[in-house]
């Protein structure tokens, strides 16, 4: 019964790790694409989000 239960997870497992290579590499050359983009300034047209207000209508 335990060869049973474990074979799923471990089926899931190496189907994730076999995916995550595919996902993540890159061509060479293009490495630094991603931390342009997440360096890149929030659009003007995006407002900003609010802060939540502090508990006790303490300002």
């Amino acid at each position: 019964m335990r060869g049973k239960s474990t074979a799923p997870i471990a089926f899931t497992v190496t189907i994730a790790a076999a995916a995550r290579p595919a996902v993540q590499t890159a061509p060479p050359g293009t490495t630094a694409a991603p931390d342009r983009r997440r360096r890149t300034p929030r659009p003007r047209s995006v407002p900003r989000p609010r802060p939540l207000p502090k508990p006790g209508g303490a300002r």
